[in-house]
């Protein structure tokens, strides 16, 4: 049985339209129905109310004419401005960050994810803490008390700081095995690519296509991915690759999120290029691409070569193609839930590793006596052409630099 609800916000320019709209996706996420929404122009947030008092009584009839029962905020609302609208509104309030958190609650599935998600959830929370009603006040006095004993409150912050220190410990020892899975995969000299995203992209679907494993989740739920998949790929010439899947992005995505879920979004850190996945059918776009830069910028990955899928376009309007293929002429138009389209996909993510400069061709001759020191690398380069001309073998292949020098360095020996 879904709750119905209304979303109240700040209107500060066009956007904020597409924001409600997106905030209503995710509540329906949650089994919260929103029925309506109501704004108010304001240069910033009322500190006790979030908007005016007069408005206020406006969002009240609201709730009372669309018998809601919650009231969702477009914003990030502290304990004050909370606790002042559920005693006015007379229904549960809950902001955006709550909604995403929730979610993310709600798809947690590994042990790391888990972890990960009460870790953003206690860091929220415990800032709300400061300043909560007078029943937080009460002292403990007694036996193994000191003094007059602590107030409730101080019981409740240092109960989650210690939840929180336990939680960053067990994520700690979690990254340092991620951390050694990294130094493999950057040893192995093989091309790193990282998919990232807004929520239900198509993300998934693509590394699925393109790898050929079936047991990679598809789901069309909100952040229905929040461990990283790993997966390894051939090219038609040979050529393997490693490629990640990462959490998906989120106008607006909380901090809280972006900081325990650190550890995860290093996989784009350490790529050698990024394939950031759109989804050309929905109406926000643009709004998705400015949060997926937004949210790289975050994590200090701009400068890694990226390149842009435009996904799901056969559910997309023509006259739209047509005109992101003028703004992005290099972008790749697929869908990728299409197994036909694994090849075009697949050049065209070679073809983007040549063009910037990740992979190479090189030429090695090799005695034909000892071709077999060259053999053992060929499950990772792609060979683009072999001859033989007396006792000696030619190769042309395609590798990043740093595997070119192993094989250069092995046939040395």
């Amino acid at each position: 049985m879904r709750i119905i609800g209304v979303i109240i916000s700040i209107y500060r320019d066009a956007n904020t339209v597409i924001e409600i709209a997106e905030l209503a996706e995710l509540c329906k996420s949650i089994g919260i129905q929103i029925h309506d929404h109501m704004t108010q122009k304001l240069i910033k947030t009322d500190p006790k109310h979030y908007l005016g008092s007069g408005k206020i009584q406006e969002v009240k009839n609201l709730v009372i004419f669309t018998k809601s029962e919650i009231v969702i905020v477009n914003d990030r609302l502290s304990s004050t401005q909370k606790k002042n609208l559920e005693k006015l509104l007379c229904v549960q309030v809950m902001d955006r960050n709550e909604v995403i958190l929730q979610i993310f609650r709600k798809n947690a599935c590994s042990s790391e994810s888990k972890c990960q998600v009460e870790l953003a959830s206690l860091q929220y929370e415990l800032p709300k803490l400061i300043g909560k009603n007078d029943n937080l006040s009460r002292t403990g006095g007694g036996i193994g008390t000191v003094g007059p004993g602590e107030t409730e409150l101080e019981y409740n912050r240092r109960t989650i700081q210690k939840r929180i220190s336990v939680l960053k410990s067990k994520l700690k020892e979690i990254e340092a095995e991620h951390q050694r899975n990294r130094k493999n995969r950057l040893e192995s000299s093989l091309p790193i690519i990282s998919i990232v995203g807004y929520t239900s992209a198509g993300k998934s679907t693509l590394l699925k296509n393109i790898s050929g494993d079936e047991n990679i989740l598809v789901s069309p739920d909100l952040f229905s991915t929040l461990s990283p998949s790993v997966r390894r790929i051939k090219f038609a010439c040979g050529l393997a690759a490693v490629v990640s899947d990462t959490v998906g992005f989120v106008n607006r995505l909380p901090l809280e999120l972006i900081e325990s879920f650190k550890s995860t979004l290093q996989e784009v850190k350490d790529s050698d290029i990024i394939v950031k996945v759109i989804d050309l059918s929905s109406t926000c776009t643009a709004m998705h691409i400015r949060t997926i830069d937004s949210i790289l910028g975050e994590l200090n990955a701009q400068e890694i070569p990226q390149i842009i899928i435009f996904n799901k376009v056969d559910v997309s309007e023509q006259f739209k193609i047509d005109d992101y293929k003028l703004l992005y002429p290099k972008a790749l138009f697929t869908s990728a839930a299409d197994p036909f389209n694994k090849s075009e996909i697949l050049q065209f993510i070679q073809d983007s590793l040549i063009e910037k400069g990740i992979i190479k061709n090189n030429a090695v001759e090799v005695l034909s006596s000892e071709e077999w020191k060259f053999s053992k690398f060929i499950g990772n380069i792609g060979i683009c052409e072999k001859k033989s001309i007396e006792e000696k073998v030619y190769f042309k292949m395609l590798s990043k630099e740093s595997q070119y020098k192993k094989i250069i360095k092995s046939l040395e020996v």
